[in-house]
């Protein structure tokens, strides 16, 4: 059954253009624009944005031997993980291929993993599948947990306004200091309340942007989603007016779709499962080996393929980044889609990988740029590949990093 977003009356009320996230089976209608995507993408990159994540789900794991459970059996090392603390994670099949990409955070009494939702179920599933005797409970708690991302340089300041100081204005154990956003550091986690409702904040910066996945009970979203708007977003009647009090100064949000966060994760070299990698491809494969692999943990399910891979040799294909040489405004010379094929410039006849991702780059002066899964020997940077596209042709550059913006060194927002 497809999920249903609580803000999908709210989005439809202001004119949202929706997309469906996997299949009316099994997904989810998510808000792809509700306005110009040039307008949405300038103020991610400039203010910040609201962005409703129906296509996330989430498990919650309970009991003593929780960390211990979930370090034997995924790639990353979390039996030393304190609470408050945030990692990535894959979750493979016993060939070593990825069976899902996991957000592990620890709570003190429980640990909630943020998963694709179209893999929610059978990765619960699994892993309830290795349990034996230990003191362990894994429940998929989507139906009752909603998603919001918020993201841009001034996404901190407005949830450090949005999230109510604790009862006698001290923090909780496990929040740090008495404004416990703007002190929040990646991959970190803290809890507060929003209008009165009980917020899971997790900083993770997908677009290489301040940002912030909030974790909200489904029946009181609306709530949270309203508050938000309330102090970032200008009314529709006069928006190019002062903020009235009801703003937080300096800050001016907008409602955002997929679209818009989609070339800026893009730009920043943040792939995607089901997107730039799925089922098929090993973790050597993502471009994501090094932040989501511990070579220097115990047993896990999947290991020995990965290890073998790591020290003995490399995959056959990998993802990378181009570089589109063509400009892709002109009629004769669109952006290269999802899925088309790339061929070495002196063998056409040889299919050497496929685009995964494309866009039109703002912070690159309209560039068109990709991610791709190519295989090894054409991955090296600075090959030149032949794209494909039906009748179309154009000639893209292998890049020496997935990230095309900010280049690596560059002075990043902290």
């Amino acid at each position: 059954m497809t999920a249903r977003t609580p803000l999908l009356e709210t989005h439809q009320s202001r004119g949202a253009m929706l997309a469906t996230y996997g299949t009316r089976e099994l997904g989810a209608p998510i808000v792809a624009a509700f306005g110009p995507l040039e307008l949405e993408y300038a103020a991610l990159r400039k203010h910040a944005v609201l962005f409703d994540a129906a296509h996330r789900a989430t498990i919650e794991i309970t009991g003593d031997d929780r960390l211990g459970f979930l370090n034997n059996l995924i790639t990353q090392r979390v039996a030393d993980m304190r609470p408050g603390e945030s990692r990535d994670s894959f979750w493979l099949t016993r060939k070593g291929r990825v069976a899902a990409d996991l957000r592990i955070t620890e709570l003190g009494d429980r640990t909630r993993v943020d998963l694709d939702l179209l893999v929610a179920g059978e990765t619960r599933d699994a892993l309830e599948g290795y349990l034996f005797a230990e003191d362990v409970t894994i429940a998929d708690i989507t139906e009752s947990t909603h998603r919001l991302w918020l993201m841009g340089p001034t996404a901190a300041r407005l949830l450090a306004e949005a999230v109510e100081p604790p009862p006698g204005g001290a923090a909780d154990a496990s929040s740090g200091p008495t404004d416990p956003v703007s002190a929040l550091p990646r991959n970190r986690a803290t809890r507060g309340k929003i209008a009165g409702v009980p917020v899971l904040i997790d900083r993770r910066d997908l677009c290489a942007q301040t940002g912030y996945e909030l974790s909200v009970p489904c029946e009181h979203t609306q709530r949270v989603y309203s508050r938000l708007i309330e102090l970032g977003e200008p009314s529709d009647a006069q928006p190019e007016q002062p903020s009235p009090d009801s703003l937080v100064p300096g800050v001016r949000m907008r409602r955002c779709g997929w679209h818009a966060i989609n070339v800026a994760r893009i730009e920043a070299g943040a792939p995607i499962f089901n997107l730039d990698f799925d089922a098929t491809c090993l973790p050597a494969e993502t471009g994501l080996l090094g932040s989501r692999v511990d070579f220097k943990k115990g047993c896990y399910l999947g290991q020995e393929v990965v290890a073998r891979m790591h020290s003995l040799g490399h995959p056959k294909q990998t993802l990378v980044g181009l570089r589109v040489d063509a400009p892709a405004q002109e009629d004769d010379a669109p952006l290269p889609a999802s899925g088309t094929k790339a061929y070495a410039t002196d063998a056409r006849e040889r299919v050497i990988g496929h685009v995964t991702s494309s866009t039109i780059s703002p912070m690159l002066g309209a560039a068109p740029i990709a991610l791709a899964m190519i295989r090894w020997g054409s991955h090296e940077p600075g090959t030149r590949l032949q794209l494909v596209d039906g009748g179309h042709e154009s000639i893209a550059v292998v890049q020496g990093d997935l990230r095309f913006w900010p280049p690596r060194g560059a002075i990043e927002n902290s």
